[in-house]
């Protein structure tokens, strides 16, 4: 499947964070894993499809924290590949400022979650 570039939706309670993974390297490009260095980072709207899809999976999945991957096509439709229950997103925090440690921090403190 051809596409632009990758999505890492990382959602914390009522947070969400969607973040583009650009590739600079054809291996990057490939598997964004495989060449780190040669990455960039950027806040993205999500469509609204997007939105309706995984508010329903994560309410089906009784999830409050969750990590979503998609590919996002050069006709900017996005192609959900996996959702991960336990997503690791330091590297993502570090890489764009996302306040993803608060986010978790106010998840946990909230009484009824």
């Amino acid at each position: 499947m051809p596409k632009s570039y990758e999505v890492r939706l990382t959602v914390i309670g009522d947070r969400w964070f969607p973040i583009a993974i650009h590739a600079g390297t054809e291996g990057a490009h490939t598997d964004w894993r495989s060449d780190p260095a040669a990455l960039a980072y950027e806040f993205v709207p999500v469509p609204e499809t997007v939105v309706d899809g995984v508010s329903r999976y994560l309410k089906r999945m009784n999830l409050v924290y969750a990590g979503l991957d998609f590919v996002v096509t050069p006709d900017d439709r996005w192609v959900m590949l996996e959702a991960n229950s336990g997503p690791q997103f330091g590297w993502l925090e570090a890489a764009t400022g996302a306040p993803m440690v608060a986010a978790m921090a106010e998840l946990l403190m909230r009484e009824n979650t």
